[in-house]
């Protein structure tokens, strides 16, 4: 017996657990993995999930409080002024993050609004939860249905791509240095 439509989605999805729309997403984000190199980071929750992270801005820089974000669930965009600065990335736990953001009913509100995620709920950290300001962390989803938006996101991650492979010739140049080179440096 062939099934159409709905009935060959729903069979995917009972089969995998996934909608055909996640694992689209997983695809994109592996060719994602693939444009971008050291520009992506890569973390696995501890459900399995994997999640993506573009390569963050430094402090000081345009938009150094956002990080671009992939996982099942599409791409989003988070604002991280409340941990700091988007190099404080790792402190989320990426479990809470990611079943936070599956309860997310983006179709429910306007394109330019968010969700804010509490900082308690995906944060273990408490000295990083006390420090934290006020507020949450606001998930925006990203649009990439336009070739204009998908040349955007092109953009952003060779720019990640770039940010990564800068770090990575800085840590070099500091790691060949002496102590005496180093203290110099602080």
């Amino acid at each position: 017996m062939r099934l159409w439509g709905t009935q060959a989605e729903m069979q995917r999805q009972a089969e995998t657990g996934l909608t055909d729309v996640e694992r689209d997403n997983l695809e994109f984000m592996k060719g994602v993995k693939e444009k971008g190199g050291d520009g992506v980071i890569e973390i696995t929750d501890e459900k399995g999930r994997k999640t993506m992270v573009l390569y963050p801005r430094k402090k000081g820089e345009t938009g150094s409080v956002y990080i671009s974000v992939l996982n099942q669930k599409g791409a989003f965009a988070m604002n991280l002024v409340s941990l700091g600065y988007a190099e404080n990335y790792t402190s989320i736990n990426w479990t809470a993050m990611n079943d936070a953001i599956a309860t997310m009913d983006f179709k429910k509100i306007h394109p330019s609004s968010s969700f804010d995620v509490r900082i308690d709920q995906v944060v273990d950290d408490l000295a990083t939860r006390e420090n934290a300001r006020q507020g949450g962390i606001a998930v925006y989803k990203k649009a990439l249905s336009t070739a204009e938006q998908m040349k955007g996101f092109g953009e952003e991650l060779t720019s990640a791509k770039l940010r990564a492979e800068a770090a990575t010739i800085e840590k070099e140049k500091i790691n060949g240095l002496s102590a005496s080179e180093k203290l110099a440096l602080l």
